[in-house]
């Protein structure tokens, strides 16, 4: 469903007949053949395997407007990060594009050699952020690095996708405001996996301008149906945070920024 409402909210931002089959027959086609290779190669096609989530009680609302807060805020911390880097970027638009890919590719290795966090499509850092394993300086380093490589890569134009950087980024702004709460004896450990739900769909929410989108994939993916309504708080929070300051969409900056040049 998430996959049917992305192509509606976020590619052609309309809803019709049309669009809803096509869509439809896609997902439905995939999904299939995904579950087929599982059972043939013995793979699970589930994208992370949590632990049942604490259900927040209804005197837990703030927990979502803080975890928006801080997915609306980091949202607004990379689009600034993104005009910065674009213009020290400018300067590699006169270099040709195979160098510019062998210069992403060595500087992206180097990067690697120093922990595999920084490098990847994440989702082994997702996992390691819902075991709480990750200390919180070092998540500020892995979304700082991360930030850089995938801004800059994407304004040099070798860009590798920007869905599955946006989960991570969700994931480690929402493990550091989780962190913080939680050390502040507000709430209870319990709850952590649950606020880092809340915090990634509050991210993709609002990064990709896509709000049902970012609540069917929480409940889809991470199991967040008990915390339905509390997701949802998070994400039209940080949604009206993005809106109120004016900005597009990740995906709307990055396309204008190729079409310029």
């Amino acid at each position: 469903m998430s996959g049917i409402f992305f192509a509606l909210e976020e590619a052609h931002r309309r809803f019709t007949p049309m669009i809803v089959l096509s869509s439809s027959v896609s997902v439905v086609s995939g999904f299939f053949i995904a579950s087929a290779l599982s059972n043939a190669l013995g793979i699970s096609i589930s994208g992370f395997s949590l632990e049942a989530q604490a259900v927040l009680g209804i005197n837990m609302f703030w927990i979502p407007v803080l975890m928006g807060i801080c997915a609306g805020i980091s949202n607004i911390l990379i689009l600034f990060s993104y005009k910065i880097l674009k213009k020290f970027s400018n300067k590699l638009v006169d270099f040709p594009f195979t160098l510019r890919i062998i210069f992403i590719f060595i500087l992206t290795v180097l990067i690697g050699m120093l922990s595999y966090n920084f490098t990847g499509s994440g989702h082994d850092v997702v996992e390691k952020i819902f075991t709480g394993s990750i200390v919180w300086y070092m998540l500020i380093i892995i979304f700082a690095v991360r930030c850089v490589m995938t801004l800059f890569s994407s304004i040099s134009g070798v860009t590798g996708g920007l869905f599955l950087p946006t989960i991570l980024f969700g994931a480690l702004s929402a493990s550091l405001c989780a962190k913080c709460i939680i050390a502040s004896g507000a709430i209870n450990q319990e709850y952590y996996t649950a606020m880092i739900v809340i915090g990634i769909a509050a991210f993709l929410g609002s990064a990709f301008k896509t709000p049902i989108t970012a609540v069917i994939f929480a409940i889809e993916v991470f199991g967040g149906l008990n915390n339905s309504m509390f997701i949802v708080l998070g994400v039209y929070t940080s949604y009206f945070i993005l809106e109120t300051a004016g900005f597009a969409s990740i995906n709307d900056i990055v396309i204008e920024h190729k079409s310029g040049n």
